[in-house]
């Protein structure tokens, strides 16, 4: 693909959930976009009620101009398809080093992006899409990506499709089942995403082979816990976020935050 819309494609980033994402150079009309943004582009063909409704909140998170999240350039439609230009990342995601960074580096990442999703939080909407590929490195810590729209395009169909493997260890049980996404339910996503980031391995240990429907039979019928290898002060943490008990987690993301922080001096040290 050479070209999204006016942006000029360089190179292909990778897929994920619902989409490709693509470096491109931006036109000049997106004022304040530097030289090479990422642009991705969903599967799914969207209508004009549909893109109205995701630009509304795409437009609300990117007002935030929170230094713990994504900067968001744009957001159109090309060829029925939604696309989003945002802050290109040269050093990648959680995801790209599960398991590969120090714990230093882990920490000050997911503590940003704590910090980001309680911007998020106190603005009145849930992330309901964080896992490690959201959760974006910088040089001082990390950013948190855009939250999930694929609710506002297909309502109900958020953990279908081929890709949404991916992303089903990282969201809360209750949210896979149709509960309404959260604080309580991004908090235990980001437990989810330190656990795998930290030890490269999931909160629900082994995973099944067998495609989507095993792995929703995984997910919805075992209990989220902590692997052996995840060592103490970090298994406190990452118990309390992916408890049953939305009420049992931390109150707030910022607290999650707050308490990374205190463990990493700890281990640091």
């Amino acid at each position: 693909m050479r070209q999204i819309a006016d942006y000029q494609v360089t190179s292909e980033l990778g897929s994920g959930q619902g989409g490709q994402t693509f470096l491109c150079a931006p036109p000049a009309r997106v004022p304040g976009a530097p030289a090479q943004v990422a642009v991705t582009l969903l599967d799914q063909p969207v209508g004009s009620g549909e893109l109205a409704a995701v630009a509304e909140e795409l437009q609300r998170y990117a007002a935030l101009g929170h230094p713990h999240l994504l900067d968001l350039y744009d957001v159109g439609r090309w060829n029925h398809r939604l696309y989003m230009a945002e802050e290109y990342c040269p050093l990648g995601s959680l995801e790209d080093a599960a398991g590969r960074l120090d714990e230093r580096t882990v920490a000050r990442a997911v503590a940003a992006a704590a910090r980001g999703a309680h911007a998020l939080h106190d603005a009145g909407t849930a992330h309901r899409n964080i896992k490690p590929s959201s959760i974006l490195l910088q040089p001082d810590g990390g950013k948190l990506s855009e939250p999930g729209v694929l609710h506002l395009v297909s309502p109900g169909q958020t953990v279908t499709g081929s890709r949404a493997a991916a992303a089903i260890e990282f969201m809360e049980p209750g949210v896979v089942r149709g509960e309404r996404a959260s604080r309580a339910s991004d908090i235990w996503s980001l437990g989810a995403s330190l656990h795998e980031a930290l030890i490269g391995k999931s909160v629900y240990g082994m995973l099944p082979s067998g495609g989507l429907l095993a792995l929703l039979r995984h997910v919805l019928g075992n209990a989220a816990g902590v692997h052996p290898d995840v060592g103490d002060p970090w298994r406190a943490v990452i118990e309390r976020c992916v408890t049953l008990d939305r009420g049992d987690r931390y109150a707030t993301a910022l607290e999650l935050a707050d308490e990374i922080d205190r463990v990493e001096g700890l281990v640091s040290a």
